[in-house]
């Protein structure tokens, strides 16, 4: 594996360790609520094996957390958790007029809105 996507699979498999640590499984509930293998699933915890879309979709899902987090490493698990539990409460003119809004408040304070 090229240094780049060693270092990349590294730093996601440290997210998935911490995050399954977080909801205080051991590997083999991982392997189990998501349906991939245990060995797998130490490997990508050691860096060893990248994720295809797949696995990171069945992560995610069991794990209730963002690919974006698993990723990239921008929103934690707890954040992501306490806006979808804010957008679940409302219907979707309140949950774009919502996005509306924090997209005019991120433009105020000078950040550049990611593409849709």
């Amino acid at each position: 594996m090229p240094k780049k996507n060693y270092d990349l699979a590294l730093e996601i498999g440290h997210r998935v360790c911490k995050c399954r640590k977080d909801l205080g499984w051991k590997q083999h509930e991982l392997a189990s609520r998501t349906g991939l293998s245990l060995q797998f699933i130490a490997c990508v915890e050691r860096g060893e094996k990248g994720l295809g879309y797949e696995s990171i979709i069945k992560i995610c899902q069991a794990m209730e957390i963002t690919a974006d987090y698993l990723l990239t490493g921008t929103a934690t698990p707890a954040e992501s958790s306490y806006v979808q539990s804010l957008f679940a409460v409302m219907d979707e003119k309140q949950r774009q007029a919502s996005i509306g809004i924090l997209e005019r408040v991120l433009l105020a304070c000078g950040y550049r809105l990611p593409e849709k």
